[in-house]
């Protein structure tokens, strides 16, 4: 096959996109009168005249971070701030189109979690990311340990202390003294279904948004009161597109012939097991989900019952063995074992890069180095090669551990992620689409 480089085909015709005359961001407040203290946030696009497309829209939300005893502010001197990006404000999210339920995520702030840890790369934590209150958690100190830089003493010499937790300075600096702040986060961060870029027009979007508990959402060291965020605002914006009438005609022409809109994408639901046993031993948690196709399980050991005073991003490390059942079969063949050493952190760390697809990539990579997944150790489960469905019933998953005995005692229990295979199809056949979730 013979073929020429672009640089000599001086006949090529120029590209010219008609593809919009019109795409501006348009603003849709909550329809909460007070939105300080509500649990629930609700929004809707109601204008289905025009086009628009989720995949461009984001979550803008205002608020302050106080007293939770008052509403009073702290001071600077005091240590609390968000325990991740402003994903983990939220609980549940549920996104409907025409009013039927298309996307609902449980444990919201846990599956933001898992995201910022496998989809973000280094370059867009300390860019993008910035603007959802992300920074990523380091060290092994509950807070900012206020050592940032130690001196060896009668030498002199200066190094970053390792138990350090820069993230949550950045993070502090941005709310510190009670300080309203401003973030985005990109819909399609909360819902899988808006990761699909596509225009739709004439559906009615609705989204709702539950408070998470402030256990969840806020972190703090032992010197500082428990805190609230004191929403200022909270608003959606999407797209108002107007096309070109020549691309308006195409689009009119097949929504008029009735064409349906598939969406298939990797949706996100969290879990949180019962108490786990403080004595060493086996144990065997099932989470019992609704879909048919599971894709990947992350899975980690944490504290149980958490407090403000409680880290989201820090593990126990405690887990011997691991391994997944899906439906009665052994993920991996060869489950995780020796974890507690550096073979068995190795493999873990290798097959957690893998999952996000970045493990022979040279151009970026996950939150987590090897040190960081040391104490913050996330176990990927890949379930993409697995038997056909059969039954089509909901699929079974345990998480089956061989666990050593609690430090101290303390109450503990796994925090898991599913990403199951979801459809929505969109069908313009008659007056209003119609939607069929499959």
């Amino acid at each position: 096959m013979n073929f020429v480089d672009e640089e000599y085909k001086l006949d090529t015709p120029a590209v010219v996109s008609h593809n919009a005359d019109e795409y501006e961001m348009v603003e849709i407040r909550s329809d909460n009168l007070n939105v300080t203290n509500d649990p629930v946030f609700r929004m809707s696009l109601k204008d289905t005249s025009t086009y628009t497309n989720p995949h461009k829209g984001y979550l803008q939300v205002t608020f302050s971070v106080v007293k939770a005893a008052d509403g009073s502010a702290y001071s600077a001197a005091e240590n609390i701030t968000l325990k991740n990006s402003i994903g983990c404000l939220f609980s549940r999210a549920q996104l409907r189109l025409q009013n039927q339920i298309v996307e609902t995520v449980d444990e919201q702030h846990l599956c933001s979690h898992i995201k910022n840890i496998m989809l973000y790369s280094q370059d867009y934590q300390v860019s993008s990311a910035t603007n959802e209150l992300y920074y990523k958690q380091t060290g092994t100190a509950l807070a900012a340990d206020p050592a940032e830089f130690t001196t060896t003493p009668n030498e002199g010499f200066t190094s970053r202390n390792a138990a350090f937790n820069s993230g949550f300075k950045a993070a502090k600096d941005r709310t510190n003294n009670s300080t309203v702040v401003t973030c985005i986060i990109p819909l399609s961060h909360v819902f899988s279904f808006c990761g699909i870029d596509r225009v739709m027009t004439g559906n009615q979007l609705d989204v709702e948004l539950t408070r998470s508990n402030a256990s969840d959402h806020l972190f703090r060291d032992a010197g500082a009161a428990d805190g609230k965020v004191a929403m200022s605002s909270i608003s959606m914006w999407l797209p108002r597109i107007r096309p070109t009438p020549e691309l308006d005609m195409n689009i009119k022409s097949m929504l008029s012939a009735g064409v349906t809109s598939d969406y298939v994408f990797p949706a996100y639901n969290g879990y949180l097991t019962t108490a786990l046993p403080a004595n060493a031993g086996s144990t065997n948690n099932r989470i019992a989900t609704l879909s048919e196709k599971v894709l990947h399980a992350f899975v980690m050991l944490r504290k149980g019952g958490q407090a403000q005073t409680d880290s989201a991003h820090l593990t126990r490390d405690e887990i011997n063995e691991l391994s997944c059942r899906l439906n009665g079969r052994v993920y991996p063949s060869r489950r995780y074992d020796n974890l507690t050493t550096p073979e068995g952190k190795a493999r873990g760390y290798l097959e957690l890069v893998r999952q996000a697809s970045k493990s022979f990539s040279y151009a970026d990579g996950i939150q987590l180095s090897l040190e960081d997944f040391s104490a913050q150790s996330v176990y990927g489960f890949d379930f993409t090669a697995q038997d056909e469905n059969w039954s089509k019933c909901p699929s079974t998953v345990e998480v089956v551990a061989n666990l050593a005995a609690s430090g101290g005692g303390a109450a503990r229990a796994f925090a898991c992620v599913l990403v199951t295979e979801k459809q929505v199809q969109v069908s313009y056949m008659g007056g209003s689409p119609t939607i069929n979730v499959v």
